[in-house]
């Protein structure tokens, strides 16, 4: 009886010594994941501040490109309707003309920067769903 729960006893400590350093290297790695989802949420953290403080300039620049472009379509109309009143004038055929790639020219601007508004936008939501994603995997690792 005697040996009987002295074996029971070297058997459950065994088993309880083993459960106890699986346990310690199951906590060390996620200690090491969790370090490392901290230290990308704070380089991602930054990227976003990064791309936020952008946003704001390249808003503008579209804004303004747009309203080039808007001008410089007036202007084409204005000019091409001088012609149409003049057919034969040299003058006011190169006027259009010129007013004609000027308008294109400003279009594609504004078109370019409205692009990289919507890159910069997509971005930035982008960055925040993996912030979200980061944050949701590092809270499962703390608990």
């Amino acid at each position: 009886m005697k040996s009987f729960l002295l074996s029971l006893v070297l058997c459950c400590s065994c088993f309880c010594f083993g459960q106890t350093a699986k346990d310690s290297i199951k906590l060390a790695k996620n200690t090491q994941k969790a370090q490392e989802l901290t230290a990308k949420l704070v380089e991602q953290r930054t990227e976003l501040a990064e791309l936020e403080a952008k946003l704001i300039p390249i808003q503008e620049e579209a804004r303004e490109k747009i309203e080039k472009a808007k001008a410089s379509s007036s202007d084409n109309k204005r000019a091409a309707s001088k012609l149409e009143s003049d057919l034969d004038s040299r003058k006011k055929a190169r006027r259009a003309r010129n007013a004609g790639d000027q308008a294109a020219d400003d279009a594609k601007q504004a078109r370019k920067a409205s692009d990289r508004l919507e890159d910069t936008e997509k971005d930035i939501k982008k960055l925040k769903s993996r912030i979200k994603s980061n944050e949701k995997k590092l809270e499962k690792l703390v608990q």
